[in-house]
């Protein structure tokens, strides 16, 4: 297992209200053989 933070950086809705603020407030779990070298790499595996 590893983690990676993104912080406000990858918002999956607007933080101009707090129904927004609320979605982003979120933890995701990737399962994955091997660390991925990007986060383009971990989407990739994901499919």
């Amino acid at each position: 297992m590893y983690t990676r933070g993104y912080g406000d950086t990858r918002p999956l809705a607007p933080n101009a209200d707090e129904a927004g603020r609320r979605q982003n407030r979120r933890v995701e779990i990737l399962m994955v053989d091997e660390v991925p070298a990007s986060p383009d790499t971990a989407k990739a595996a994901r499919k």
